[in-house]
């Protein structure tokens, strides 16, 4: 079992120069989380930014989200990844409405 990411996770990920990229996911319903890519993880798989808790932190703002990674000292590979939108018909259970 792993850590939880939290900040002072991601600077040492950062100083170590561990991370591969930081992405940006919007979330469908608002807000934003963060997930790092870093050497020594899965590939491609991220691990999110999470609170002192352990639960999965959720920025209002991008800027927020980016505020944390100019924090821990993170210059590196930024993605942002928006959700796909609705289409016409669904519900958002992936089945066309008739």
């Amino acid at each position: 079992m792993h850590q939880h990411l939290t900040l002072d996770i991601l600077r040492i990920l950062t100083m170590t120069g561990a991370v591969e990229c930081a992405k940006l996911l919007r979330l469908r319903d608002g807000g934003w989380v963060i997930t790092i890519d870093h050497t020594g993880g899965k590939r491609g798989v991220g691990r999110e930014f999470c609170t002192a808790r352990g639960g999965i932190r959720i920025f209002k703002t991008s800027d927020a989200a980016l505020g944390i990674l100019e924090e821990a000292g993170y210059a590196g590979r930024i993605e942002c990844v928006l959700p796909e939108p609705e289409t016409p018909g669904t519900e958002g259970d992936g089945h066309e409405a008739i």
